[in-house]
């Protein structure tokens, strides 16, 4: 799989993100709870297999009603 681009809408604290990968290597960091977790667990979400990790939690955010990934 070969991503492209992926936008958050409300999805855990990717809210309202846009994100585009550039070919090669891509580098994800930062501080504690920025959400680095839940942009791997996303495109896991894509891949068509979910880990039991993903199915305990809420994948919408706490101030939301819906998330959309696309």
């Amino acid at each position: 799989m070969k991503l492209i681009s992926c936008n958050f809408d409300g999805y855990k604290n990717l809210k309202n993100c846009n994100i585009e990968p550039v070919n090669g290597l891509n580098l994800i960091y930062g501080k504690n709870a920025q959400g680095k977790t839940n942009f791997l667990e996303a495109i896991s979400l894509f891949s068509g297999k979910i880990s039991k990790e993903i199915g305990k939690t809420s994948l919408i955010n706490i101030n939301e009603k819906f998330a959309k990934l696309k």
